[in-house]
C-alpha cells in the first residue's frame, strides 16, 4: 500500500496547526494566533532576563538582581547563589551541598565559640562522671587555617572518634598528638 505524498503533508499540516494553534495556508506557511504570540514572547523575554541575570552574577561576581537574601551572608538567585565572605563576593552554580561555612569557611568568632563548647563539655564530662577525661592533652584555635586543634594523648582512630560521639564533632577540628604535659 502506497501512501501519497499530499497524504503525508496533510498529516504534518494538521499535526502543526494543532500543536501550535496556527492556520497553515495553501503554501505550508504558519500564522500563529496573536495569543500565542505573546505567551512565546512573554517567556523568552523571562529566559533572557535569568541567563543575563546569570551571566552578570558570574562575570562580576556580583549578586543576582532576580533573588531573595537568604540570610546576612548569602544571597539566592534562580541559577547561581552569591556568599559573602569576609568583605568579598564568591558567586556559583546552585548546588544542594554547599553552605556558607563551606564556601567561606567559618569566621573566627564562630571558632572561638566551639572551642568554648568544647572546654565546657570536656568540664562537664568530669562533673557527670566524676572523673577527668584525661587523654585531652590540649586544645587550641589555629587562627590562620581557622581550624579547631585538639591535641590527644593517644591520638588513635578510636580516640577520635570517641571524642567526636561524645565531646563534639565538627568539620574543623584537627587531632593532633600532645603532651602529656605536667605542671611543676
Amino acid at each position: 500500500m502506497c501512501v501519497k505524498e499530499e497524504s503525508k503533508i496533510d498529516f504534518w499540516q494538521n499535526f502543526s496547526k494543532n500543536l501550535i494553534g496556527g492556520i497553515i495556508n495553501t503554501r505550508g506557511d504558519i500564522f500563529m494566533k496573536k495569543s500565542l504570540k505573546i505567551v512565546l514572547i512573554t517567556i523568552g523575554i523571562l529566559v533572557g532576563l535569568v541567563l543575563l541575570d546569570t551571566i552578570q552574577a558570574l562575570v562580576f561576581n556580583n549578586n543576582p538582581i532576580i533573588g531573595t537574601e537568604m540570610w546576612c551572608k548569602k544571597k539566592s538567585g534562580i541559577i547561581v547563589d552569591t556568599y559573602h565572605c569576609n568583605g568579598k563576593n564568591i558567586t556559583k552554580f546552585k548546588d544542594s551541598s554547599c553552605n556558607t561555612e563551606s564556601v567561606c569557611g567559618i569566621d573566627l568568632e564562630s571558632l572561638e565559640n566551639i572551642h568554648e563548647i568544647i572546654d565546657n563539655r570536656l568540664v562537664e564530662y568530669e562533673q557527670v562522671n566524676g572523673k577527668k577525661y584525661s587523654n585531652v592533652a590540649s586544645t587550641g584555635v589555629d587562627r590562620e587555617k581557622n581550624k579547631l586543634i585538639i591535641e590527644l594523648i593517644d591520638n588513635s582512630k578510636e580516640q577520635q572518634k570517641w571524642f567526636r560521639e561524645n565531646i563534639y564533632d565538627s568539620e574543623y577540628i584537627v587531632f593532633k598528638k600532645g603532651g602529656p604535659y605536667h605542671a611543676y
